[in-house]
């Protein structure tokens, strides 16, 4: 806000207030990767990701279309076979011909999908720490990637509590004013918000999948909840656990060991 809504603005005036926010020790540090294998790497996952969105997108513009019509579809529509058959059906010639380009775009996104799953398949091989995180429960192949790609390496965060915020799972602390006899609120802890959603949902949805299982995550999630830990507590508590257990096989390049827990 201070370089691009107060006052002037063209590119001394930005050097100059930037250099004033850099001798005040008010920016932060930007990582950036150093190998250029593993920032290519990156850029498929993140091409993956945005690709995969698009066909979420593409999926539901066909399905808000067709019931804005009156139609309802089945998932099963996608599937080509299906969709050549289904479409013969179709009296409205308008609507046939909204929904076939429409699914055109789809059938071309879903090819895509699939390249940049290829790519990152192949390219993975490369790094033996994203086989052995596979091995776990809830982790497959874009998962391992994802964390992968995003963190680039182990040490790039001191502390496990510094690499948890960063991934969506670390807490932070808030207080605002004081009560009627001057004292300090207390504050109140929540989940930090600026975060890498990408890392989030990749160790959140490994989460959802080991919770249930009978492994060792599974079975502290059951004790968790024993205890009288709430389901969305006792869902993060065995969250930050699987993080850290990933940056240690990370750090020693290991394969899961149950003694880790």
């Amino acid at each position: 806000h201070y370089i691009a809504k107060d006052g002037d603005k063209d590119d001394s005036i930005d050097a100059a207030k930037l250099a004033e926010l850099a001798r005040g020790g008010f920016l932060r540090e930007v990582y950036h990767s150093t190998d250029e294998d593993r920032t290519i790497f990156k850029e498929w996952v993140g091409i993956y990701h945005d690709r995969v969105r698009e066909q979420t997108r593409q999926k539901n513009k066909i399905y808000a279309i067709a019931r804005a019509h009156g139609v309802i579809l089945e998932a099963a529509i996608f599937k080509v076979d299906v969709w050549n058959c289904w479409r013969n059906e179709i009296q409205d010639a308008e609507l046939r011909m909204q929904l076939e380009l429409l699914y055109k775009g789809y059938i071309a996104v879903a090819e895509q999908v699939k390249e940049a799953l290829r790519q990152i398949s192949r390219r993975r091989k490369k790094y033996d720490i994203i086989g052995y995180w596979e091995e776990l429960p809830g982790l497959g192949v874009v998962r391992a990637a994802t964390l992968f790609a995003y963190l680039d390496t182990p040490w790039r965060f001191k502390k496990r509590s510094q690499l948890c915020k960063y991934c969506g799972l670390g807490l932070e602390r808030s207080t605002s004013g004081t009560d009627k006899k001057g004292r300090p609120n207390k504050g109140s802890l929540h989940l930090a918000w600026q975060v890498n959603r990408r890392l989030k949902d990749a160790i959140m949805g490994a989460t959802t999948n080991v919770i249930v299982g009978e492994n060792p995550f599974g079975y502290q999630y059951r004790r968790l909840l024993k205890n009288g830990l709430t389901p969305g507590n006792a869902k993060h508590t065995v969250a930050r656990k699987l993080l850290a257990v990933l940056w240690d096989m990370w750090k020693r390049n290991e394969r899961f060991d149950a003694q880790m827990l």
